[in-house]
């Protein structure tokens, strides 16, 4: 697995709590996760599902949580803004998430512990009525629950 030195240094800062453990808790994961994506978002290529090379740091991290959360099972969930078709939102949401479930899969995580969902616009966190808000509404959401 190829890191670099930032992502090294988040993903140390992310589990050193867990350091001398065999296996993290589910519910450590899921915190040290959305740690994550508030300090390193998932972004994509605009109406795209291509992940932009900003994000490799973040989908590396991601993948040295679930290294250390084997007993997980790994729900994506990929989000967008109001723009657009509803049906279109929704193709988009499940190819992006699916890109991160793809993603994961290429740095050695089981594709069968991950479950990726399209949610398109269902869900916002902001306003879509602002660029700012929209930017927080485009967004990947990654759990881990019990498997």
């Amino acid at each position: 697995m190829r890191l670099t030195v930032g992502c090294l240094l988040l993903a140390v800062t992310v589990l050193a709590s867990n350091v001398g453990a065999d296996t993290t808790d589910v519910d450590d994961c899921a915190r040290s996760a959305a740690q994550l994506q508030i300090q390193q978002p998932v972004a994509f290529a605009a109406a795209s599902a291509v992940m932009l090379p900003a994000s490799r740091p973040s989908i590396d991290a991601l993948a040295l949580i679930a290294v250390d959360c084997p007993n997980a099972r790994i729900i994506i969930e990929g989000h967008t803004d109001d723009r657009g078709s509803d049906a279109l939102n929704l193709q988009l949401s499940q190819a992006r998430a699916q890109a991160v479930v793809d993603a994961l899969t290429t740095r050695g995580l089981d594709a069968a512990r991950m479950t990726a969902r399209g949610l398109g616009s269902l869900q916002p966190i902001a306003s879509n009525d602002t660029r700012a808000g929209r930017a927080k509404n485009r967004r990947i959401v990654v759990s881990f629950v019990d498997r």
